[in-house]
């Protein structure tokens, strides 16, 4: 028997790997990639995908960071398999990181369909088993890829906690995902349900992906004032809570957010104290009358440490 054959050439593989489709859901936070041929999956770099809002000259775009995971979809059976130690498939899932799907949840004009997700691959963003580098895609040019399916985020976003700051006056929030700021409506957010502490004439404002502040006006704080058994941490039995509805604020896809009391993870005292700001003397009917910078405690008061000059 003669022996294995040995050939008289060799050619070797020097076509690169082209992207040619892509699904995104961005409920689930998957980002799939379909490739011209198998490569090793492990080997994909996430930091080269970029996400565009339009074919060419979008100005919406976002870069995924080096979080997110990555695994094969196909089988052995579907085109996936094992080489040189190596989990091979043409079909290349991206698990994005909840940090990047709050950068694109901030994004009014990427990733909100079809029409508005087009996904480019940097150079050295993955190789074939040959070495070759996949073929970089940019918007315009060398147009990136248009998802053909995509899911939308259909979660609903939580207040996951709060903190009040009675010496600053103001209501730290902080949710579960990020929120349209334009969506916010304080007729729907309460003190343990307590209408009478009306916050709907506060200012509310973002301060990060996940968190708002709300600068509560002065009425409120006056109203929140005269409950010594709301939100006083000097009061055993104080409590302090928050109540929203689901008009309280809705996310970027539409979804209100999840109706619900959740307890102050933090009440920080009022440090500050009141002020004198204007007072009325009245010789006739024997009368004093004493304007304060905030509610003070009646009985608390000592006519005998008044002086007048």
């Amino acid at each position: 028997a003669g022996g294995p054959l040995v050939a008289d050439a060799f050619a070797g593989d020097t076509t690169p790997p082209v992207l040619e489709d892509a699904t995104l859901d961005m409920d689930a936070g998957v980002l799939e990639l379909v490739f011209s041929e198998a490569v090793p999956v492990l080997t994909f770099v996430p930091e080269r995908v970029q996400l565009y809002g339009s074919a060419c000259g979008s100005v919406w775009r976002y870069g995924l960071s080096g979080d997110a995971g990555v695994a094969g979809v196909a089988g052995v059976s579907e085109g996936g398999f094992v080489g040189a130690g190596v989990y091979v498939s043409s079909r290349v899932r991206v698990n994005v990181s909840e940090s990047d799907l709050n950068e694109i949840r901030a994004l009014a004009g990427v990733a909100r369909g079809v029409g508005s997700t087009f996904v480019g691959l940097g150079a050295g963003g993955v190789y074939d088993m040959s070495g070759n580098s996949a073929v970089a895609l940019v918007e315009c040019g060398n147009g990136a890829v248009s998802v053909s399916e995509y899911e939308p985020d259909q979660t609903r976003p939580v207040l996951q906690s709060f903190v009040l700051d009675m010496d600053a006056h103001q209501l730290l929030l902080t949710f579960s995902e990020t929120v349209n700021a334009t969506t916010f409506s304080l007729d729907h957010v309460s003190f343990d349900g307590d209408s009478s502490v009306d916050l709907s004439s506060s200012v509310v404002f973002p301060t990060g992906l996940l968190s708002a502040t709300i600068n509560i006006s002065t009425a409120a704080v006056r109203a929140l004032e005269a409950k010594p058994l709301l939100c006083n941490v000097l009061r055993p039995g104080s409590s302090c809570s928050l109540a929203v509805s689901a008009q309280f604020v809705e996310d970027g896809f539409g979804n209100a957010i999840v109706a619900e009391t959740v307890a102050a993870s933090l009440v920080i005292a009022d440090v500050t104290p009141p002020g004198v700001v204007a007072f009325e003397l009245d010789m006739t009917l024997h009368k004093l009358v004493i304007t304060f910078s905030e509610v003070v405690q009646v009985s608390s008061a000592s006519p005998a440490s008044l002086v007048l000059s």
